[in-house]
């Protein structure tokens, strides 16, 4: 199993009610004076790092890791941090690009004119007018709100990894066992009747 798939298939079984920062260690690994246990950042390793970890300790270990909305573990190497980084300094280029434009496009305009003459500040009936026309123009087409996606939550406690289901001579079947109240199950997996 490679990495992506391993740390899409990390679940936590019991979440830890103890605070990260009530622990003794660095931002990789802490201990926890409640439980005893070490307690290990998935979200401050590279996801490499992070799923050698868990096949070394196959899977009994104590993690704490930040999860997106859509169940993808936050690692120290996840390529969505670094496309946030540079979306934020593409529209940041774009508006400092803009803002040249305008300004030379203004001193254009200015020069072009000839005479630069010295606009009067409104009338400040003019200007009530003008504001009770945008508060209308606002209510009427009110601008959508500015959606946040939620930031990634972190979560803490023991993992539980899906199981590897092998044949072996003591289960053939892979089929869980019968609760001693239930019918037994025919092939077809339905419940058998009785003659």
């Amino acid at each position: 199993m490679n990495a992506d798939a391993l740390l899409t298939n990390i679940r936590v079984a019991s979440p830890c009610p103890a605070r990260w920062a009530d622990m003794t260690g660095d931002d990789r690994a802490r201990f926890c004076a409640q439980c005893q246990k070490h307690v290990y950042n998935l979200s401050e390793m590279t996801a490499e790092d992070a799923s050698d970890l868990i096949r070394e300790k196959e899977g009994k270990l104590c993690v704490r890791f930040y999860q997106r909305a859509d169940g993808k573990v936050l690692t120290a190497d996840c390529p969505v941090g670094a496309a946030a980084v540079w979306r934020k300094a593409k529209r940041l280029a774009a508006a400092a690009v803009a803002l040249l434009c305008s300004g030379v496009a203004v001193n254009v305009w200015a020069s072009d004119s000839g005479q630069r003459t010295e606009r009067r500040p409104r009338p400040k009936v003019y200007r009530a007018w003008d504001d009770a026309v945008s508060a209308v123009r606002d209510f009427v087409n009110p601008k959508p709100p500015q959606v946040i996606p939620p930031p990634p939550r972190a979560i803490m406690g023991l993992i539980c990894l899906p199981s590897t289901r092998t044949n072996s001579p003591s289960n053939a079947t892979n089929q869980p066992p019968l609760l001693k109240n239930s019918p037994p199950k025919t092939n077809a997996g339905r419940p058998a009747l009785s003659s």
